[in-house]
């Protein structure tokens, strides 16, 4: 199932951990994931909303 960050967006794409460094995640290429500048920004901002 696509994580709900993934959607068509614009071909400018930021690589985004789908679980943050910083709480716990791994570096690795299976937890990273493609995210336009926006989804970037906003799934960092819940992402640490819940710390």
């Amino acid at each position: 199932m696509p994580h709900r960050w993934s959607h068509r967006a614009p071909a400018t794409k930021s690589p985004g951990h789908r679980q943050p460094l910083a709480l716990e995640g791994e570096d690795t290429d299976t937890n990273v994931q493609p995210l336009c500048h926006n989804c970037h920004l906003a799934k960092t901002a819940e992402d640490f909303t819940a710390m």
